[in-house]
């Protein structure tokens, strides 16, 4: 607490700069867990973005106080930080992509709308409300794929792969994916050309923690199959 005293004893431009570094760096511990899962969006991306929600928060609260009291001027700190939540809302919808009846970037797009909330208020000087929400914000990230498969919730994945057309071809993949605790609950599949190749979506369910790595280099191993990507 004293820490935070004496950052709001500073002068103003010190303390207002300091707002926005602090901001920065809570975006990046979120953008860094995102890397970690070769996401969209990572560091740079979740670093700027509760970097600018700051910046436009204490542009909002203190870059307008030479115009109070000014006849015909009304000062209204509120509409930057709508602004700020409509742009967000743009930002967040590009990095949702619906592809084969599957969904992915939700997870991401909430984070990154989240980062925004948290650069806001820091900006706005509730620091610790900032700080607890990033360590917030972390947990849920972090742990909450182990919190759902402690009540049996299954996590959908998709796997795309191009396979030799052999009738066996499912159900060595089908075996792979077994040996992964994975199951599938649909396919999808698509002749290129008869005898040569066959391009297959898969719908995956698990629980837990899969090594994704090894996975995907043992589906590469195998012979029956061309290509692997996810």
């Amino acid at each position: 607490m004293e820490h935070i005293d004496w950052l709001l004893s500073l002068s103003p431009e010190v303390n207002w700069f300091l707002r926005v570094c602090l901001s920065a760096f809570c975006g990046g511990l979120i953008g860094f867990e995102r890397d970690r899962r070769y996401k969209e969006a990572g560091v740079r991306t979740h670093t700027l973005v509760c970097l600018t929600g700051a910046l436009v928060m204490v542009t909002s609260k203190y870059g307008f106080t030479d115009l109070a009291g000014i006849p015909g001027y009304q000062v209204d700190p509120s509409k930057l930080a709508s602004g700020v939540i409509t742009g967000i809302g743009f930002l967040g919808a590009g990095l949702i992509f619906v592809r084969n009846q599957s969904i992915s970037g939700l997870t991401t797009a909430a984070g990154i709308w989240a980062t925004a909330g948290i650069g806001m208020a820091v900006g706005s000087g509730l620091i610790w409300v900032g700080i607890l929400s990033t360590v917030l914000v972390l947990t849920i990230q972090l742990c909450g794929r182990r919190f759902g498969s402690l009540f049996g919730i299954k996590e959908l994945e998709t796997i795309n792969l191009r396979v030799k057309d052999e009738e066996n071809a499912i159900d060595e993949i089908e075996k792979i994916l077994n040996t992964h605790n994975l199951r599938i609950v649909r396919f999808e599949i698509q002749r290129l050309k008869r005898g040569v190749a066959i391009d297959v979506v898969l719908f995956v369910a698990h629980t837990g923690r899969v090594n994704a790595d090894d996975l995907y280099r043992e589906l590469a191993a195998c012979d029956l199959i061309m290509t692997v990507r996810q």
